[in-house]
């Protein structure tokens, strides 16, 4: 039997892609929830600090740093933060972000509870050397404080915003491919191209 050749069809750009949901989003506060109802439409709007390669899973891959140390003890985990990259209003990301977002999730300000601070049981403190350098360091090595960090719950979350509210529940602000555009419970959630 003979296989028919493949299509050649020519991908296009542009248009409208219409996902189901699996679920109405409880919130768009991902640090906050624990539903991938949540994080599969928010996540397009965001970016982390590194992620999961989707073609070599568990591979590690730069995404809003560039690139990253380790010291030789495993102790102190350095990252170097793409330069001008922007929030989607403008306002561009700084270490000082990614200092307040895993600040936010490992020791929650009053009011919110985060869902994921117990995955990193060694973190000491987050310092930020200059805007675009961000230093976690530990108080013993964690072999799997990388890919903690590149879970897709770990987004990075505009500082300028949590200073003013810790409620995030209705903003969805990231530097993602996707810009938050509208959402309607029970009938659509919309983004556009950033």
């Amino acid at each position: 039997m003979v296989s028919p050749a493949p299509s050649k069809v020519e991908p296009q750009y542009g248009g409208i892609l219409n996902i189901v949901m699996l679920g109405d989003i409880i919130s768009f506060d991902v640090h906050q929830e624990l539903s991938s109802a949540t994080v599969r439409p928010l996540f397009p709007i965001y970016n982390l600090l590194v992620r999961n390669d989707p073609q070599d899973e568990p591979k590690i891959i730069p995404d809003l740093a560039e690139k990253w140390e380790i010291s030789p003890d495993g102790q102190v985990y350095t990252f170097f933060i793409r330069k001008g990259v922007k929030f989607h209003d403008g306002v561009p990301l700084t270490s000082a972000d990614v200092k307040a977002t895993f600040e936010r999730i490992v020791w929650p300000p009053k009011g919110v509870l985060s869902q994921r601070k117990d995955s990193f049981p060694a973190l000491e403190k987050v310092e930020t050397p200059d805007a675009y350098t961000v230093r976690f360091v530990l108080k013993f090595p964690q072999a799997s404080f990388l890919q903690m960090i590149a879970v897709p719950y770990n987004i990075v979350m505009p500082k300028h915003l949590l200073d003013k509210k810790a409620d995030m529940k209705r903003d969805a602000l990231g530097t993602g491919p996707f810009k938050f555009k509208g959402y309607m419970r029970g009938v659509a959630f919309e983004a556009e191209k950033n």
